[in-house]
């Protein structure tokens, strides 16, 4: 997994690469890979909640929680529904 989003960064060092081709290449990766992008981007954002959830500072807190309504945003556009299996406590 790694590898290959390292190979994908490492493919746009070649200068002799017509921009177009090099777009159309970024693509292909993307729409390859999607899965794995999101994988990625959700172990960090689970990540992140765990240290913070460990640290006291608020500051910390509210970036996370920005962080938190972008990916939520992102998400419903997509048509996911992160509320699956949540338990919302009754007032």
């Amino acid at each position: 997994m790694v590898a290959v989003i390292s190979d994908w960064i490492w493919s746009g060092c070649d200068s002799w690469i017509d921009p177009q081709t090099k777009k159309e290449e970024d693509m292909n990766f993307i729409t390859d890979n999607i899965e794995t992008i999101g994988a990625v981007i959700g172990a960090a954002f689970v990540l992140a909640r765990v240290v913070v959830s460990l640290t006291p500072t608020p500051k910390d807190n509210t970036a996370v929680e920005s962080a938190s309504t972008w990916l939520t945003m992102i998400c419903k556009i997509f048509g996911l529904d992160l509320t699956q299996g949540v338990n919302k406590k009754e007032k």
